[in-house]
């Protein structure tokens, strides 16, 4: 099954494809690759024939651009090989060869377009256009995307129903775009219905089920699909999900890690993420403050103790359910958590993703040995949940500054600034400052040990 589909800009053609390019000449190669992703296509690149192979192997494509005349195994025996195993792809031979016997041998092993180097990319456009429309409509089952609508704030970047025409919090009228949803039927039987969501990696769906009911469902964005390490966090994260059961992380169903198009179906949560109501100035009194920062600490507490770190705790991250009557906070996202310490299982070695050096997070949220590519802890998390605790009370995070770098610098050096409450609220209790302080400790080892010893220490705050 081909996977390319109807893109919203059809000023660039209207069609999106993975390809494939095997060139040797690593200036051309280059060029290649960087125009084909100025089209929005998803490009992988390999210079020599038998990587060629081992990647048709691997992975599917829609298109190859093949040359011809390659180290190890020559294009023309590519493309034998591949169309004599059924191979699907489109093929676009490139070579120098422009004598009519080279082009018959070239389009008779099996390509269907033949580009004479040099040739200009423009041309080069026009071709790979030509060729997928052709195999879009000899192979209508090609078709398979569904492109759902969806309204943004320019402001907020919240997304909306398509019917919506402004943002609620804002007033602003809505930008209008057009977002993948795969087949818009996945596992064969839950069906998109809208966006909900996006991130760097994925994006989140309102879908239902054969009996009605409702869920989100995450689906890996098409760009991260070739990308074995982000294949493999996207599957960590359902494997986390799936170990996890409490009543403040978002609860998972099913999942297919293989497909080719990966999903998480998880809850449904009728509610909005902390950060929006910060963004929207709504009242926080310190007993609902206590709430959200107890209900975090005891969901926190189930996932260390299975020993699972988040990584990634911040305001967008607690989504507040009111479905019940009483507000729940709900911990989403685990795509970059991280399993820790002694006693994980055998299987999940392979999914320790994080190199020496890397860093996960976000800035305002970040913990300083995190910020400085150190190993996390669950102590981490607390960090994390300190910034937070810090701006819900005070109205700002702990550390700011023009750039992420610069806040950054701030996590790793700079002492918090006193906590002082909004204007026109009452004095916070000297234990809950000690409590924050504590949690932004620069050093892991004079935060609280963990998330239970945080949560005592909050029980033992006296809100009135």
């Amino acid at each position: 099954m081909n996977c390319y589909y109807v893109s919203p800009n059809a000023s660039r053609g209207g069609i999106m494809a993975r390809i494939l390019v095997v060139e040797d000449d690593q200036e051309l190669a280059r060029q290649l690759v960087d125009w084909l992703r100025h089209e929005e296509h998803f490009v992988e690149l390999v210079l020599d024939g038998l990587s060629a192979c081992k990647s048709l192997q691997d992975h599917k494509f829609d298109l190859l651009i093949l040359d011809w005349e390659l180290p190890r195994k020559t294009g023309l025996e590519i493309c034998r090989d591949y169309r004599a195993t059924g191979g699907p792809a489109a093929i676009i031979m490139l070579t120098g060869r422009s004598s009519p016997d080279d082009r018959s041998a070239g389009l008779d092993s099996g390509a269907d377009d033949y580009l004479v180097k040099p040739f200009h990319l423009k041309e080069l456009s026009s071709r790979v256009r030509a060729v997928l429309r052709r195999t879009l409509r000899s192979d209508m089952s090609g078709i398979t995307s569904k492109l759902l609508p969806i309204g943004v704030c320019p402001l907020c970047n919240a997304i909306f129903d398509a019917k919506a025409d402004v943002c609620v919090d804002h007033g602003l009228p809505l930008r209008k775009e057009l977002v993948d949803g795969g087949r818009g039927v996945f596992g064969d039987k839950y069906t998109l219905e809208a966006v909900i969501g996006r991130g760097g990696m994925s994006t989140v769906f309102r879908a239902h089920d054969d009996a009605g009911k409702t869920y989100a469902v995450k689906v890996l964005e098409l760009v991260h699909i070739q990308d074995h390490t982000q294949l493999k966090r996207f599957q960590q994260e359902a494997e986390i999900l799936s170990r996890l059961s409490h009543p403040n992380i978002v609860g998972v169903y099913d999942f297919a890690a293989d497909e080719a198009r990966p999903y998480i179906v998880m809850d449904y949560i009728e509610g909005r993420p902390l950060s929006r109501a910060l963004d929207c100035n709504e009242e926080f009194p310190l007993f609902r403050c206590m709430k959200i920062f107890k209900q975090t600490c005891e969901g926190m507490a189930h996932a260390h103790a299975h020993g699972v770190i988040h990584r990634d705790l911040k305001p967008s991250n607690l989504l507040l359910d009111c479905t019940s009557g009483k507000e729940t906070v709900q911990i989403v996202d685990f795509g970059v958590a991280k399993y820790f310490g002694e006693g994980v299982e055998e299987t999940t070695t392979d999914l320790r993703l994080t190199r020496t050096g890397e860093v996960f997070g976000t800035s305002l949220y970040m913990s300083p040995e995190q910020a400085l590519g150190r190993e996390p802890d669950p102590r981490s998390d607390i960090y994390s949940l300190g910034c937070i605790m810090y701006e819900l009370v005070t109205g700002q995070p702990p550390f700011t500054g023009r750039t992420a770098l610069e806040v950054l610098h701030k996590q790793i050096n700079d002492t918090a600034p006193p906590m002082n409450t909004k204007p026109g609220k009452s004095t916070l209790p000297p234990g809950l400052v000690r409590i924050v302080q504590r949690s932004l400790e620069k050093r892991p080892e004079a935060r609280p040990s963990t998330m239970l010893d945080l949560l005592r220490s909050l029980d033992a705050v006296i809100v009135y």
